[in-house]
């Protein structure tokens, strides 16, 4: 769709014969925020490679301000510049190079601009670039060639000594091409070089804003902790308009950055650990696992089909015991019918109902977890028919998971890469096959099974940012999880081991948000190896925001997600308020079995509101109440 913005200029274009664009800002954009980041870049890397500790930064700023105001000339050259750099020659020509490939690599082209410039190709106009710069004409003719720009001449300051912004780049440019003033329009983003340059010369031109945010979650005022960040915005500012859908905005400018950066988290723990197998587990480690396919580390990495479904039956094989049991039981402050639950466990007793009677349990009835915790008859109904279920068809199922995991880790312990919360699918592989794994996760609620693991964001309820990623959990698992249906039993087959649900029922929404990420992934992949080993927490701290802060939009596009447990309901879908002021306690109810509860508060009453502090104090209401 062709927005106003090139409609107008496409327009204007139509009464010249040459059309002038300037470079940078407007042709080409840097995945930087500032020529200086570029820089930082070449003193980072420059200092780590010889194990120095050259300011090369303040030195490179102080040179061309020393050059500039020693030059008899409107311009100057980059070696110029490094003629004033008071270092020995041979390092200043390394730092020359590095800064040269430095600005190849960190050029894009202008999203906005490639529709500008391929209509006038179309129009059969004349293209000329001409820029105020310090690089040589080679380099900046690279640049542009690399990035799908092709010119039938380049002017720039350094080379003729005269700039735009006097009129007098302008004005040879005008001499040099033989043209009238009328009959050429210039396209660039500042207002003194390009448009009143412009004007000086008495040349026509066309303003194009310098910096655009196209973000739709972030901003640029959140990310100037590092240089990571400032790179991270960069590529997504970007980058991020070839999206048109707000899952696929959401995977690319929140999501990704996360999943990359936590897979080099997870990169260098295997490192660490010196463990060169892991497995990422079903589903959440789907498109973990993708991502750190694509980064290329040497690990040898499977995709662990698993879920607590498919694992709870062989685990209590090997542990069959009503204290067992009820530990793994959810937590949970939601009620449920006693053959839902068993189902979730792949229990699946015969005439259930008449079983349950003769225990004074009822089929129709939800119990709450902690009152079948306590419950002596649900204790005898577990000892009694539960057991012997578990014996009879846990024993196959035991079988048939060692033989799959076996496959996946010939070398026994290796490393298990999970979203994480209680860290459960390492507890019960551990314990059921006696090995020691390691455990890498996103974040740790609770750690008192656990020995073995690292966590990338948070460890236990300490952690700032536990409670408030606890309470939009639900998202959190959507966005990671994979299109393809639960894990829920296995096979004795290694050709077909497992046994799959029905595919994910949020499974379009999750395609969006993984295209997304894997977007971000490969637009990042040529920078990572420049990152330090910093998290991006200003992308985490936006995600929590997100979460615990919705916008009224996010409030409704993510509220509309289908949960998986057993009722499929939207996430946080309420009624209207009008139905809930004649109906309070359906209001509860409906809050209550709400999975983003600060989401459907949104949604319902549509003011800003600290929805997550009233969440809060619901949650710790009731949980004394416990």
């Amino acid at each position: 769709m062709v927005n106003l913005f090139e409609k107008i200029l496409k327009k204007r274009i139509e009464n010249y014969d040459v059309i002038s664009f300037d470079v940078f800002d407007t042709l080409i954009k840097r995945n930087v925020n500032s020529p200086v980041d570029i820089f930082k870049l070449v003193e980072k890397k420059y200092n780590k490679k010889k194990k120095d500790c050259i300011d090369f930064t303040a030195r490179r700023i102080e040179a061309e301000i020393k050059a500039r105001k020693i030059s008899a000339s409107e311009e100057i050259t980059l070696k110029e510049i490094y003629d004033c750099i008071e270092l020995e020659d041979n390092i200043k020509n390394t730092l020359l190079k590095m800064e040269i490939e430095y600005e190849l690599k960190y050029t894009i082209p202008n999203e906005k601009i490639i529709g500008i410039y391929n209509y006038c190709k179309f129009r059969n106009k004349k293209i000329i670039a001409i820029s105020d710069m310090y690089l040589p004409e080679n380099i900046v003719e690279k640049i542009l060639i690399n990035n799908g720009f092709e010119f039938d001449n380049i002017y720039l300051s350094c080379t003729y000594k005269k700039t735009k912004l006097t009129g007098n780049l302008f004005k040879k440019v005008l001499e040099l091409e033989k043209i009238s003033n009328k009959n050429i329009l210039h396209i660039g983003d500042s207002y003194k070089a390009d448009c009143l340059g412009s004007f000086k010369a008495n040349i026509d031109f066309f303003h194009i804003k310098k910096k655009n945010k196209n973000t739709v979650f972030i901003n640029y005022k959140n990310a100037e902790s590092s240089i990571n960040d400032n790179i991270i915005y960069s590529t997504i500012n970007n980058k991020c308009t070839k999206f048109n859908t707000i899952f696929e905005k959401f995977g690319y400018e929140v999501v990704g950055p996360i999943v990359v950066d936590f897979c080099s988290y997870v990169h260098n723990k295997a490192i660490e650990q010196n463990k060169k197998n892991i497995l990422f587990c079903a589903r959440d480690m789907y498109i973990v696992k993708k991502v750190y396919e694509l980064l290329k580390f040497n690990e040898n990495i499977q995709y662990f089909y698993c879920s607590r479904k498919s694992l709870y039956l062989p685990y209590l094989y090997c542990n069959n015991s009503f204290d067992v049991f009820k530990h793994i039981l959810p937590v949970s402050e939601k009620s449920i019918l006693i053959e839902d639950l068993l189902k979730s466990y792949n229990i699946n007793i015969d005439d259930i109902e008449k079983e349950l009677k003769k225990y004074n349990l009822y089929a129709s009835r939800n119990y709450s977890i902690e009152f079948l915790k306590k419950s002596t008859d649900f204790k005898d109904f577990f000892n009694n028919i539960v057991s012997n279920y578990i014996h009879n068809v846990g024993e196959t199922q035991y079988k048939n998971f060692k033989k799959y995991y076996n496959s996946l880790t010939p070398n026994g312990n290796g490393i298990i890469v999970d979203l994480g919360w209680r860290g459960t699918t390492q507890v019960i592989i551990d314990k059921m096959l006696n090995i020691e794994n390691y455990g890498i996760y996103l974040g740790i609620t609770e750690n008192k099974n656990l020995n073995r693991y690292s966590t990338y964001i948070f460890d236990g309820n300490s952690n700032k940012y536990y409670e408030r990623l606890y309470s939009f959990m639900i998202i959190i698992e959507t966005v990671f999880s994979a299109t393809h249906g639960t894990t829920i039993s296995y096979n004795d087959s290694l050709n077909n081991p497992y046994n799959l649900k029905s595919d994910n029922i949020n499974k379009e929404v999750v395609e969006l948000i993984h295209n997304g990420i894997m977007n971000y992934a490969c637009d990042i992949l040529p920078f990572i190896d420049d990152f330090d080993d910093i998290k991006p927490y200003f992308i985490i701290d936006k995600f929590v925001e997100m979460g615990t802060s919705p916008s009224l939009l996010f409030a409704k596009t993510f509220g509309d997600i289908f949960s998986e447990n057993l009722d499929y309901n939207k996430i946080a879908s309420p009624k209207k308020r009008a139905f809930y002021f004649m109906n309070l306690k359906q209001f509860k109810q409906d809050l209550n079995n709400s999975d983003w509860k600060v989401g459907f508060l949104k949604r319902l009453f549509i003011l800003d509101f600290p929805y997550y502090k009233l969440y809060n104090y619901m949650k710790n209401k009731r949980d004394r109440r416990i």
